[in-house]
């Protein structure tokens, strides 16, 4: 089928075109949420930030952050993430275990880019532009008739996101607005491009009514505390044609759900001897994930006559209204980090840190496009210096997980994986730079 995108379609694409293209992102979070997406600085200590983030990054992290700024911050954040998937993504039939593939080791490339500006004693503002969060894969194999199939999903969240803090000596409140774009991409088909593919996809949306909002508190200098709360968003994407089931189907739309997290984070500094410092970091969140239940992509059917091989009849159904559930039936999980920081010198900073993120997905619609339907565990480590105008960070993480998923995939699900092991591996390594001006 061809797909032409008509003059507004062409437009509302070209203006998320930079961030599809600067970051296709794997699909490796809890639920959609990726927990290593951290600038490198906090990535080091495991993402572990609420309490202690003090400057521009902090629109994406906790927004009363943003009141440590001493008069203007321009940061940049690096990150690519090297990730491999493997599932069960076919039925082999009869009794034959399903057709299992994995994704290769995949590159995805990943940024961050914040400001922050001091206007007064008591007001700063903000601004970043960033992914948020991800799914998907990408699979080659032979179907259950021998052909080789392309199996692939892509979902992406992006957002812009302007901000501001309020802040007296002890206590910064912060708010961020954000501008949320998602996009899916989804395709399965002949390899070879020959015959109809079963889906073929590519909605894109956008969502402007989301907040962020946090509180820092530092009793004593010894101790931070915070506060963050993400808004649930909600994306109405749409895409002109496309395939469902291998029937035609035009004005597409789907509904694209990034659930609210609630965190809470602590930060204590420790002085020692020679001008060091030990910090101690630990967030704890909680993702409303069961927010995600169900989506449905619907279409009008674009199909005028229906074929097997060369005999074709008038199609009853053109003209109406069709769709495809997506069923997703999470729950609602935590997410553990906790991360240390020795500060030498006042110049250079060692960090480590570890991430527990516990299941979201439910086994009974298990995918082989996210995360498997188990706990994942991240380990990281990362390096820093500072001067009083720039900062240079680096950091790598590694994430891994996997879930054996027994005969109890829910028939209703069309898209689903099979029974069968689902693992996933992946390495992050992030580079961020940041300048600071002085008034």
């Amino acid at each position: 089928m061809k797909h032409i995108l008509s003059k507004a379609a062409f437009y509302r694409r070209s203006v998320v075109a930079l961030l599809t293209v600067a970051c296709a992102l794997p699909a490796y979070g809890g639920g959609y949420d990726t927990p290593l997406l951290a600038p490198a600085r906090y990535l080091g200590m495991g993402g572990a930030s609420i309490a202690g983030a003090n400057d521009a990054f902090s629109i994406l992290l906790n927004p009363a952050g943003l009141s440590q700024t001493k008069f203007i911050d321009l940061s940049v954040n690096a990150l690519p993430i090297l990730a491999q998937n493997e599932a069960p993504v076919a039925n082999a039939g009869g009794s034959n275990p399903a057709i299992v593939a994995d994704t290769g080791l995949v590159l995805a490339p990943a940024f961050h880019v914040a400001a922050a500006f001091r206007a007064t004693d008591f007001l700063t503002f903000g601004l970043g532009v960033y992914p948020l969060a991800s799914a998907g894969g990408g699979y080659e194999y032979n179907n259950i008739v021998g052909r080789l199939t392309e199996d692939s999903t892509t979902i992406r969240f992006f957002e812009i996101s302007p901000g501001l803090a309020f802040h007296t000596d002890e206590v910064s409140f912060g708010v961020g607005y954000r501008i949320t774009v998602a996009q899916l991409i989804r395709k399965q088909a002949n390899a070879d491009g020959t015959g109809a593919a079963n889906l073929d996809l590519d909605l894109l949306g956008a969502d402007f009514a989301g907040f962020r909002m946090g509180l820092q508190w530092r009793p004593i200098p010894q101790l931070e505390l915070g506060i963050v709360y993400r808004h649930r968003v909600d994306v109405d994407a749409t895409g002109d044609e496309g395939s469902l089931l291998t029937r035609g189907v035009r004005d597409l739309t789907m509904d694209l759900h990034l659930p609210a997290r609630l965190g809470f984070g602590a930060k204590g500094n420790i002085p020692l001897p020679e001008d060091a410092q030990l910090s101690l970091a630990l967030d704890v969140e909680y993702g409303f994930h069961s927010q995600n239940d169900l989506s449905r992509v619907q279409g009008t059917d674009n199909d005028e006559e229906v074929c097997v091989g060369t005999n074709c009849v008038p199609n009853i159904n053109y003209n109406q209204p069709t769709g495809l559930p997506s069923y997703f039936m999470w729950k609602d999980a935590w997410t553990v980090r906790v991360g240390a920081e020795v500060d030498f010198l006042k110049m250079l900073r060692i960090r480590a840190g570890y991430i527990w993120d516990e299941r979201v997905t439910n086994p009974q619609f298990a995918s082989a496009f996210g995360t498997p339907a188990a706990d994942t565990h991240s380990g990281t480590f990362g390096i820093g210096y500072y001067s009083d105008s720039w900062e240079l960070n680096l950091a790598y993480a590694y994430r891994a997980g996997s879930a054996d998923v027994p005969d109890e995939i829910d028939s209703r699900c069309l898209t689903c994986g099979q029974p069968g092991t689902y693992t996933l591996s992946m390495h992050a390594i992030g580079l961020d730079f940041s300048y600071y001006f002085s008034n």
